[in-house]
């Protein structure tokens, strides 16, 4: 028999033990898991749930939760033509931390430009499953797909997305983006490549470093859906 029970984290987030974080839950199962995160009951069996259409809803069909890893200046900007616009050694150890952290092997998602803007004897970025977004699907030393949709129902333990502009702005709108990275370069670069706005989507939930790397003034903050509660601030701690 088909196990259908879903969990609770401590944010009400929907999720089952043996498979990542998961999302997009209809509207009939919110209502039921509201009414049993109130009564303190973290543990809900769908069969409990008043779906009208079983076919319509399935646990096998969700796809994993993401974050957004991005670098922007003052403006927006996070790249010119088609590479980075400064340099920042410190911004890269925590992007190589930030991927590669955990006891399973995450997926780092990203467009053919953004494959194609790193250099040759750094790809694929190891020690991670390297997703390439392409039309064509024919990317060698990658896994390719040709949708956000498709990168997200890949096995992985954590995933992020990482680029470039066409691809943050479809998984910035997407319901499954559950926390963005953002590295803020002080001043603007000339960049021709922009992140979305985010701000009415998104808030600060914390300031996770404060950096001055030859001379370039950055800090780095992690903002959550605004349905989420922000926690700590670095800059509060004195």
């Amino acid at each position: 028999m088909q196990d259908h029970t879903l969990n609770l984290d401590a944010e009400g987030v929907v999720f089952r033990p043996t498979q990542p974080r998961l999302h997009s839950v209809p509207d009939e199962v919110l209502s039921v898991l509201a009414d049993r995160i109130h009564a303190r009951d973290t543990t809900v069996d769908l069969a409990d749930v008043p779906v009208d259409n079983p076919s319509t809803f399935s646990p096998n069909a969700f796809m994993q939760r993401f974050t957004i890893v991005v670098a922007v200046d003052q403006a927006l900007g996070i790249g010119r033509i088609n590479g980075l616009a400064w340099k920042l050694k410190e911004d890269m150890k925590h992007f190589k931390e930030l991927t590669t952290a955990g006891s399973e092997m995450n997926s780092v998602i990203m467009g053919r430009k953004t494959w194609d803007s790193i250099p040759a004897k750094f790809r694929p970025l190891p020690n991670r499953i390297n997703v390439v977004i392409s039309r064509t699907q024919n990317v060698a030393f990658a896994q390719s797909v040709t949708s956000l949709d498709a990168a997200l129902e890949l096995p992985a333990g954590k995933v992020f997305v990482i680029g470039g502009g066409e691809i943050y702005a479809m998984a910035i709108q997407h319901p499954q983006c559950e926390e963005l990275i953002i590295t803020k370069v002080s001043g603007t670069y000339k960049c021709d490549t922009f992140f979305p706005p985010y701000e009415d989507r998104f808030q600060l939930d914390s300031v996770l470093k404060l950096g001055n790397e030859d001379g370039i003034v950055y800090q780095i903050e992690r903002w959550v859906p605004r349905r989420l509660t922000p926690r700590f601030d670095l800059t509060d701690a004195g």
